[in-house]
């Protein structure tokens, strides 16, 4: 199969760490232009960042799709898509069946929007990116390395690490802020917000040494949080990855991001958008009351309970649990399924929406 493979630069992990190499592996030609393609996964992906090479996407859709034998149109963030590109909409209609809407997990799956283009619709999972190690239960960490500040709230994670301080337990608590904007990870930036939560007594702070962070963590005898401040993941994985999605002031429905399948960690999250149910994943989930709201989820709550999990020592089921999930759910196996979606849209007998959801024990 020759298979163009598109999307803006904010995308290039994804396009090359899940598609272009599970596609390649599995026996595909992977083309960067649409000339000499039988079929297309194109990407919009939703990000403010993207959003001028969105639009160019958008707009040459009418022009690409109705050439190829089977397109898919991937949608990173439905939700900020719908709400970004209302025009949208229009284009898709102009489509021929033999195009189709993919998504990373099927929370909105059924969303009007998409509903009314009556393009076949599939939930593909993100998929994992190799890895390398496996993740020790010693040192246990507890945050991220993302970019913070677009739908990561660096305070919202620093509450949850307060949390978890208040309720008793039996490790010293180490904490990892990492990976980009380098001045949000600042130390005075980080101390400010501290302040704010009134923890300053409770957490020292770090900056991680990233050749010797095992042994760093590992010593650590009172409440920690390291910071490391690069675009660069560190070379180890987090024991709680902390995913706290929000849109604007709004629990985020439509997000599972490439930070979270860098590892195969526990995540700590309110929503991803359902690609945690499909690829059967073991996360610690805050309770919220209202989608709309997202600072009164119930933080403490979930603070009792990754401290229930590491006093009992069941976050080292979680972790082995979900490493094998990684494994099922690598690249490859990403890939047949859209290789398995676009095969269906080139037959000619689809005359309808389809919502199936893929699931592992298709491999």
């Amino acid at each position: 199969m020759r298979i163009h493979v598109t999307g803006s630069a904010t995308l290039s992990r994804f396009t090359e760490g899940i598609l272009r190499e599970g596609l390649m592996a599995c026996g595909c030609d992977v083309l960067a232009e649409a000339a000499g393609a039988e079929f297309g996964i194109i990407q919009i992906h939703g990000a403010p960042a993207a959003r001028k090479a969105d639009l160019e996407i958008i707009q040459s859709l009418p022009e690409i799709a109705p050439h190829l034998s089977g397109c898919i149109i991937l949608l990173h963030r439905p939700d900020e898509i719908r709400d970004s590109f209302p025009s949208l909409q229009s284009v898709l209609s102009t489509l021929p069946i033999t195009t189709g809407l993919a998504m990373l997990g099927d929370l909105l799956i059924d969303d009007p929007f998409y509903q009314l283009t009556d393009l076949p619709r599939r939930a593909i999972p993100h998929g994992f990116f190799n890895l390398d190690t496996d993740i020790l239960p010693h040192p246990i960490i507890i945050g991220s390395h993302t970019t913070w500040g677009e739908m990561r709230c660096l305070k919202r994670t620093l509450a949850l690490l307060k949390a978890i301080a208040n309720v008793e337990a039996r490790v010293p608590i180490v904490g990892y802020l990492g990976g980009v904007p380098a001045e949000a990870l600042a130390r005075d930036s980080v101390y400010k917000l501290l302040e704010q939560l009134d923890i300053t007594n409770v957490f020292a702070l770090r900056d991680l040494d990233v050749k010797l962070w095992r042994e760093e963590m590992a010593a650590t005898t009172a409440h920690t949080i390291f910071l490391h401040a690069g675009n660069t993941p560190s070379k180890f994985d987090v024991t709680f990855n902390v995913q706290l999605y929000h849109y604007g002031e709004c629990i985020r429905m439509g997000e599972s991001s490439g930070s979270l399948h860098a590892s195969a960690g526990i995540p700590v999250i309110f929503e991803m958008n359902g690609s945690e149910r499909l690829e059967n994943l073991k996360t610690v989930k805050i309770p919220y009351s209202d989608p709309n709201c997202a600072h009164v989820a119930d933080i403490n709550l979930a603070a009792q309970q990754i401290v229930a999990l590491l006093n009992s020592g069941e976050y080292r089921n979680m972790l082995r649990h979900n490493r094998q999930m990684a494994s099922v759910w690598n690249n490859r196996a990403v890939a047949r399924l859209y290789i398995d979606f676009l095969r269906t849209l080139s037959k000619e007998e689809i005359t309808s929406v389809s919502t199936g959801v893929p699931r592992a024990a298709t491999f």
